[in-house]
């Protein structure tokens, strides 16, 4: 691998100048392909555990030209979100940008790297909200791929106890069963240190599915606009990658309410990375992600015509 150069840019987008770091392979060795990568939802463009940070050395030293960058009312760049008047701001921060709030802001930035880069195609990558914002914006016609990492098939706001996948209800309702004849168990119940929220909330689902055979359909509904743009990339036949850490809810939800509507062979690529939580906390889970994206990438550039 060869040393990059990172520099600051910046660039406008809906009135607002929005910056990031534009890392630069090094000189002759330019890929005619870059990569953008997307905010993790309100994170600013390092990403949690400096994974975008990390993700674009690695693939600048391989020839990709890469930027990463705040889209607006994030990070170093202009612009503010507003707090929505239920007092849930986060909540309705993810909501917005699920629904394609950012695709503005991916747009710009695809826009800029091309025009200030040697580079003719784009794969866009994104972690949880970024993977969503990614979906949104591969229209774009220098957009060649997709790569989206753990990324929420319905609304991140709906989800909460009452409404998880059967499955989950299954796995949760077996764990609390092993623990009745643990006297610490029943110490923390009468103690108040359990959570009777989660408690309460599992039973209940656990009895309505159960005795009254309630259906996840009938109380989970999909992003639609992810749905929408998920089929206009399908359509498209651009490349789509998912990838999910296997002790990730948003991984059941993607199998349980996602996946399985494909009978065939879905139109995509898929991988799970073992044992890893959401944010990839442990160094060995990071490096078996980087590992699989630069796989994929690899796929990628010898299968798209130049």
């Amino acid at each position: 691998m060869t040393q990059s150069v990172q520099e600051i840019v910046s660039f406008p987008c809906a009135g607002y100048q929005l910056r990031g770091s534009l890392h630069r392979p090094a000189l002759g060795l330019e890929s005619e392909t870059a990569i953008v990568i997307l905010n993790q939802g309100p994170l600013d463009r390092s990403g949690a555990h400096r994974l975008s940070v990390k993700c674009a050395r690695r693939w600048a030293a391989h020839g990709f030209p890469v930027l990463r960058f705040d889209a607006r009312g994030v990070g170093d760049s202009e612009g503010d979100w507003a707090i929505p008047e239920d007092g849930a701001p986060i909540k309705m921060l993810y909501r917005n940008i699920e629904e394609g709030a950012w695709t503005l802001d991916t747009r710009a930035a695809v826009d800029h790297v091309c025009a200030t880069t040697s580079v003719r195609k784009v794969v866009l990558a994104g972690v949880c909200g970024g993977a969503v914002s990614a979906l949104h914006a591969a229209a774009h016609p220098a957009v060649i791929g997709v790569i989206m990492v753990g990324m929420p098939v319905r609304p991140w706001g709906d989800i909460g106890i009452d409404s998880i996948v059967a499955s989950q209800v299954e796995q949760e309702a077996k764990g609390y069963v092993k623990k009745l004849g643990k006297w610490k168990a029943w110490q923390r119940f009468f103690t108040g240190e359990s959570d009777y929220r989660v408690l309460w909330g599992i039973a209940s689902r656990y009895v309505r599915s159960r005795v009254f055979g309630e259906r996840d359909d009938q109380l989970i509904s999909l992003n639609a606009s992810m749905l929408k743009s998920f089929r206009a990339v399908q359509a498209s036949g651009k490349r789509m990658l998912f990838v999910f850490p296997e002790n990730d809810y948003l991984w059941v939800e993607f199998r349980d309410l996602f996946l399985s509507t494909f009978k065939d062979r879905p139109p995509f690529d898929l991988h799970i990375i073992p044992k890893a939580n959401h944010t990839f906390t442990e160094v060995a889970w990071q490096e078996q992600l980087f590992s699989t994206l630069e796989d994929w990438l690899q796929t990628l550039m010898s299968t798209v015509p130049l």
